[in-house]
């Protein structure tokens, strides 16, 4: 984050304009928005803010209104602190040294996206939901707009398939599982620790 930062260029006075706007709707201080002058899109919320980047890439693309719900989308991660949240989570589930936590990771990844899509189709759904359809049908493996939009808990897809779904009940099996290990574990310790002057004095 602090290369990119070395490499921002000054930002646009229409980006600033709506930047400005959306902070009064959304009733936050103006997080620091940076420009990068590249032709590939980048457009996200990150730690090191409040904080978002946009891309020259990105921002040719777009009219005014649609640069508009964009902001409002990536604001509102910032003004709830989605990007931190997110990265405590990953490394919560991540310290645990136990596979299987995915599902719940994802799950509240998808929520924090639910969210952010609701305050920026607040206004203007017809209007958001066609941001969408379009930012999907320009998105590639190699080149996404907004990585990791999502609209009503429609999650984005791995890379070669096609078309949103939410996230199933059994993707939750492999968390029961490592968490009921944990627990198991834990459990058997503390029964152990109990009984051990018994164990010491019969069978040792």
């Amino acid at each position: 984050i602090r290369t990119l930062l070395e490499f921002a260029s000054p930002l646009p006075g229409r980006i600033e304009t709506i930047a400005q706007r959306e902070a009064e709707l959304l009733s936050m201080p103006l997080p620091q928005i940076v420009y990068l002058d590249v032709p590939q899109t980048l457009c996200c919320a990150t730690i090191g803010g409040p904080l978002v980047m946009l891309s020259r890439g990105l921002v040719e693309r777009l009219s005014d209104d649609d640069l508009t719900l964009v902001l409002r989308h990536e604001m509102t991660h910032v003004q709830h602190r989605d990007p931190l949240r997110g990265v405590i989570v990953h490394l919560a589930c991540g310290a645990l040294l136990v596979p299987g936590f995915e599902a719940i990771e994802r799950t509240l990844y998808i929520k924090r996206e639910s969210y952010a899509d609701e305050v920026a189709a607040r206004y203007s759904p017809a209007e958001y939901h066609s941001l969408l359809s379009r930012l999907s049908r320009a998105s590639t493996q190699d080149s996404s707009i907004c990585r990791g939009v999502a609209f009503n808990g429609w999650a984005p897809l791995p890379a070669g398939e096609s078309g949103r779904r939410l996230v199933s009940w059994t993707r939750f099996i492999p968390s029961a599982t490592a968490a009921a290990l944990i627990v198991g574990v834990a459990v058997s310790h503390a029964f152990f620790d109990e009984h051990l002057n018994y164990l010491l004095t019969h069978h040792c």
